[in-house]
């Protein structure tokens, strides 16, 4: 069972480290239910009817005095909560650092969210028509230590979309492989014109100053905060890949060692079941540590609810939700104790990238059972006589073959294209 936590968690998301006593995530499920027809006691109902032990509440640092009724329906209803704590529900960020921290304290002396969420979606115009990157971390690292010494988590507002994806493409462009850049660039439904701009630096001075922007923002999350908050929607019609969400966890991982958590994802355009099925999966599969799905109906974002307006009453989507957050990955909370393998592979793969077939160097010394994963831990493969198959109609992407015996646990990661 300890192996195959191991390498799950590994798959997932790429690390090359040492994983010894650390316990892997349970990922832990909530909501965020929106709609203004809504109560906050229907919210909540709505809540707990999809079996959520999370919620998502804002606060609004300028106007708080001491209370705030949504967040007390929420604690009364049993809820953990997960807090914005916006300045300004206009998008305005403070002009006083000062009473900037001053007010947080002021929530933090009240109220104990499990995790304090500064501002939401910092980078999105809509919101913060008039913010800037280096106003937003300063309030980051204002916030960070009053936080910290209230003995909470501190996590950014939520950063998306191709800015991020175009930063994480020249990232396994540059340091790994085109082919790794490529695969990515295709899942993460990147264009030619982003694709060029992230591949040559200083090439597109507008795409150059959306990188370097998000760049910032990221080095803050890595110098003040606890996870890297990603908002992360799949969407039918672009046809995002959920194998994008493993590839921003290594990323976050190998930058700056922070565990990635949304605190809103859902799927657009669609009410298939089977898009929320693979997304839960992915999340558990990963060990995203915390997930809270949006539920509304916004012709905006594409995002669709869970739930019926006004009735509440739960959609096909929302039922399997609600089931399947009840069902753990059964490898969560279990402790590793094992080495890193990249470094220690005493046989090679070649060729890499592959099309069909696979040939092992050194094969002799390392007799034993084969398994070919996907980037989302989903074994496609299994066997001993791996140098005889043929894998010509596996889907272009990233894999990893694993090797087992008696004696150790080794892997290599490899390319189809």
């Amino acid at each position: 069972m300890f192996k195959k936590l191991f390498l799950t968690a590994l798959i997932a998301t790429y690390y090359s480290t040492l994983l010894i006593g650390q316990a892997t995530p349970c990922t832990k499920f909530g909501v965020l239910v929106n709609g203004a027809s809504f109560t906050d006691q229907q919210k909540a109902s709505i809540s707990a009817s999809l079996n959520a032990e999370y919620v998502r509440e804002n606060i609004k640092l300028s106007t708080f005095t001491g209370v705030d009724a949504s967040y007390d329906v929420y604690l009364l209803n049993g809820f953990k909560v997960i807090s914005n704590l916006s300045w300004d529900n206009a998008g305005s960020y403070t002009s006083s650092l000062t009473l900037y921290g001053q007010k947080i304290s002021q929530v933090l002396a009240n109220y104990q969210p499990e995790i304090v969420v500064i501002e939401n979606e910092e980078l999105n115009p809509n919101f913060h028509p008039n913010g800037t990157a280096k106003r937003y971390i300063d309030m980051l690292m204002t916030a960070s230590p009053i936080v910290h010494a209230a003995g909470l988590k501190i996590t950014n507002g939520g950063i998306y979309g191709t800015a991020l994806f175009m930063l994480i493409y020249r990232d396994l462009y540059t340091n790994f492989s085109p082919s790794a850049a490529t695969i990515f660039g295709n899942n993460s439904v990147l264009n030619a014109g982003q694709v060029s701009a992230a591949q040559v630096p200083n090439s597109n001075p507008t795409q150059e100053a959306r990188i370097l922007t998000m760049d910032s923002i990221v080095n803050a999350i890595g110098l003040y905060c606890d996870y890297a908050n990603i908002h992360f929607y799949i969407d039918t019609l672009a046809v995002t890949s959920q194998s994008v969400w493993p590839e921003i966890q290594a990323y976050f991982k190998r930058r700056m060692n922070k565990q990635c958590i949304t605190n809103e994802t859902c799927i657009r355009n669609t009410d298939m079941v089977h898009w929320v099925t693979e997304t839960l999966n992915t999340y558990k599969n990963t060990f995203t540590p915390y997930i809270l799905w949006y539920s509304q109906d916004d012709p905006m974002a594409g995002a669709r609810s869970l739930n019926d307006y006004p009735s509440g009453i739960l959609r096909p989507t929302g039922i399997e939700f609600k089931n399947n957050i009840l069902v753990p990955n059964p490898n969560c909370g279990s402790v590793g104790n094992f080495e890193t393998v990249f470094e220690k592979n005493e046989f090679t793969v070649f060729p890499n990238p592959f099309s069909n077939k696979i040939t092992l160097q050194n094969k002799s010394t390392v007799m034993g059972n084969y398994k070919l994963m996907n980037a989302i831990g989903q074994t496609i493969w299994e066997g001993k006589n791996i140098e005889d198959q043929n894998f010509s109609e596996f889907p272009i992407g990233i894999y990893f073959l694993i090797l087992t015996d008696q004696n150790a646990t080794q892997m290599a990661k490899l390319i189809k294209q």
